[in-house]
């Protein structure tokens, strides 16, 4: 999710509860997602405060998160 509405450019992530917790913790750019669910969705500032392989990593993990919960048989188009 890439909300087009902030000045600041964020991107919504899924990420296991306690782990979201811990970057929200450790870094200002790392914030409860404003539309989802705020304990399995966090905003990541995109500009200027993480390293891309550091978004790239946060996508991929994402990713994942939410193909798991599909159903198998729509999984497998994803895997």
């Amino acid at each position: 999710h890439l909300p087009l509405e902030y000045a600041d450019p964020r991107m919504s992530i899924k990420l296991e509860p306690e782990y979201a917790q811990q970057l929200r913790e450790q870094y200002a750019g790392v914030q409860p997602a404003y539309h989802l669910n705020k304990t399995h969705w966090s905003d990541v500032m995109i500009e200027g405060c993480f390293q891309d392989e550091q978004l790239q990593q946060w996508i991929v993990r994402s990713y994942r998160l939410v193909i798991a919960k599909l159903p198998k048989r729509l999984r497998v188009n994803y895997e």
